[in-house]
């Protein structure tokens, strides 16, 4: 054994030795391993399991339900730069549930294709060119019209909701 393992095993040795003899006196603070006290857990709401998840839905108004979800699917810095300059533009309807997806399909040759749909149909799709300014001015545009249709859509239903 060469003598610098043998001084690096003494000093893991006194250091297990200490970090033992640290917890066995009851003195926490020097002992590496010791685990730091986790304060109690506050006595959950009724309504409330252990988890934090709902046991029922019966106190909220509606149900449980997400509206205005928005999922960015894109892979390259024009795809990201889309879907950035979409939700900056975007203006949501208060009580319109919708289902927006900005996916990108990446060609070396032609450039990016992105695809935006609403609640699972096709409502947009184009290659983009690398500028920024053009990639900007298109999404504005597609959440314009897009939050166009959706509005008037919601406005000619008769139950006041989307499909």
């Amino acid at each position: 054994m060469s003598r610098k393992v043998g001084k690096q095993l003494i000093w893991l040795s006194l250091l297990f030795l200490t970090a033992n003899l640290a917890t066995a006196a009851g003195n926490t603070e020097n002992a590496p391993s010791a685990k730091p006290q986790v304060p109690a857990r506050p006595a959950p709401h009724e309504d409330f399991i252990d988890e934090g998840v709902l046991e029922s839905d019966s106190g909220l108004e509606g149900g449980l339900e997400i509206q205005g979800l928005m999922t960015d699917q894109t892979v390259t810095k024009f795809g990201h730069e889309f879907f950035d300059a979409f939700t900056h533009a975007w203006r949501p309807i208060e009580g319109v549930s919708y289902d927006i997806k900005v996916s990108e399909l990446f060609d070396p040759i032609r450039g990016s294709l992105i695809r935006v749909t609403l609640n699972d149909s096709p409502m947009w799709e184009s290659y983009v060119t690398p500028r920024f300014e053009d990639i900007r001015t298109a999404a504005a545009a597609v959440a314009k019209d897009i939050r166009q249709l959706l509005k008037n859509t919601y406005l000619q239903s008769d139950e006041g909701g989307l499909y």
